[in-house]
């Protein structure tokens, strides 16, 4: 009700690469005139963020400070981020609904958190999403959690497939 936050790179010539390296939070009261909370990098020096998702008022970012430092930002208010550090490896994907949070990434790895801030996992992917190599995309709706993936093995020759898969686990 506020208005809008958006982040996007320190340099003006890096808007288009991914990771975000560093991003600013950017905010504007009606989507058209923007300006920067900061100078500064909410998330720190390093941060690499690779997904973003929001449910009701809790904004959550997921990516890392290194290849082996994997973490989590959450805000309320896209001014404040408190970061939550996982084992595993990189986080690639984020989604959440009023059930809770659910992060995936490399090595077919899946966290889970009620709040965003605590998380328990890392946990391999179900058993139905045998043919996913890496898990690099994730929708929650409900009793539903909408996963995408690289197929094992790449695209068999003659496929109009892309290479990605998607599978839906229904949490139980």
């Amino acid at each position: 009700d506020d208005g809008f936050i958006a982040l996007a790179a320190r340099n003006e010539d890096d808007w288009h690469r991914f990771p975000m390296c560093e991003p600013l939070v950017w905010f504007s009261p009606d989507g058209s005139a923007w300006q920067p909370f900061t100078n500064e990098s909410p998330f720190g020096p390093g941060a690499i963020v690779r997904d973003l998702s929001v449910v009701g008022d809790r904004i959550v970012a997921v990516g890392g400070l290194s290849s082996s430092q994997v973490a989590v930002w959450v805000s309320d208010d896209g001014i404040t981020w408190q970061r939550s550090d996982l084992a595993g490896a990189n986080i690639l994907g984020v989604a959440g609904s009023a059930r809770g949070w659910i992060a995936v990434g490399s090595g077919n790895r899946m966290w889970f958190s009620p709040d965003a801030i605590v998380w328990d996992g890392p946990y391999e992917r179900p058993p139905g999403w045998a043919d996913i190599w890496n898990i690099v995309g994730v929708a929650m709706l409900d009793d539903r959690i909408i996963g995408v993936g690289e197929l094992r093995g790449g695209v068999p020759a003659g496929s109009p497939a892309s290479g990605l898969v998607t599978g839906v686990f229904i949490d139980d």
